[in-house]
């Protein structure tokens, strides 16, 4: 997956940290197959929607805010693992 979070509908000024994590009432994200990506689109026309990014085959989990500004860079097998352990022993 490659995300693109300077795509995302937020307020201005706020860091790439900020825009990761805030979270607002009704926020979510979905994927949706290229196909009825401008039926999709259609629907919420009147809503602050974005394309944020794409899935691909590559095992890679991608975000960046700007061009050349990669904020995370990691290997999903890397993450399922962290996801899966306990927090070092504190669980």
């Amino acid at each position: 997956m490659e995300i693109h979070i300077g795509k995302a509908p937020s307020r201005p000024g706020l860091s790439s940290m900020q825009t990761l994590y805030s979270e607002s009432a009704g926020r979510f994200v979905v994927t949706v197959n290229p196909e009825r990506k401008e039926a999709f689109e259609k629907l919420f026309e009147f809503m602050p929607v974005a394309c944020v990014g794409v899935i691909k085959e590559a095992p890679r989990f991608k975000v960046q805010r700007g061009i050349g500004e990669l904020i995370i860079d990691e290997d999903v097998s890397d993450l399922k693992k962290a996801w899966n352990s306990r927090f070092g022993g504190l669980i």
